[in-house]
């Protein structure tokens, strides 16, 4: 595991600092949500099977019977639903040099981003 430390933030440990690039932003608006249904599940993974439909009608002739149709299986698709997860340490002497209050909600902020 890679520990957060003083040599590799230097310059985010001292006053001065105006803006950090990249966390000064809004959030994007969630406009997946007006394209897509957003679905939840409870399982490892989820299963969908197509069904192949009946075919065609078929014009039946006077007094002929009628066609017999069936159903079948189509296409199959499985979902995997996968945990992620990212972690950081950050060393003592770094929490205690640092000079700029507000980098202590720069990391949370770099997780939610990344």
């Amino acid at each position: 595991m890679s520990t957060i430390n003083r040599s590799v933030i230097p310059n985010l440990l001292v006053e001065g600092i105006k803006q950090n690039f990249g966390i000064g932003y809004d959030m994007y608006d969630k406009n997946f949500l007006k394209i897509f249904d957003l679905e939840t599940s409870q399982k490892e993974v989820e299963q969908y099977q197509e069904i192949k439909s009946f075919g065609n009608h078929a014009e039946k002739p006077e007094g002929a019977n009628s066609a017999f149709q069936t159903i079948a299986q189509s296409t199959k698709t499985y979902i995997e639903n996968k945990t992620y997860s990212l972690i950081y340490e950050v060393s003592h002497e770094a929490q205690e040099d640092n000079q700029y209050p507000k980098n202590k909600q720069l990391l949370p902020v770099q997780l939610q981003r990344s």
